[in-house]
């Protein structure tokens, strides 16, 4: 079961986290890698198409957060982890913005 915790405004839950995002310090090159393989091999990489609610032109680290995010929402409850070649990070604020909806799993 997945929640739309809605938050938009960066501030914590105590319902929703963790959310999986990129690495600030993570190179852009090894974070296309993982990237790639999330959206080839389960992710919904919809949202982050031109024209999609988180698609953020030029910004592969906050598109590849929404990706990191919704794979690991999913593989969670069957003991996903957050790292992708040590390009990702649990964080318990909620990076939704705008009208881009990280996706969150109650625990």
């Amino acid at each position: 079961m997945f929640l739309d915790c809605g938050l938009v405004d960066g501030s914590e839950s105590k319902l929703c986290p963790p959310w999986c995002v990129t690495r600030l310090d993570a190179s852009d090159a090894r974070v296309k890698i993982s990237f790639d393989w999330i959206c080839e091999n389960g992710a919904d990489c919809g949202p982050i198409k031109p024209g999609g609610p988180c698609y953020v032109e030029g910004d592969i680290k906050a598109m590849a957060s929404y990706a990191f995010n919704d794979y690991f929402q999913k593989t969670r409850p069957s003991g996903g982890l957050c790292d992708y070649g040590e390009v990702a990070t649990l964080s318990n604020k909620d990076p939704s913005h705008g009208a881009c909806n990280f996706m969150c799993t109650p625990y």
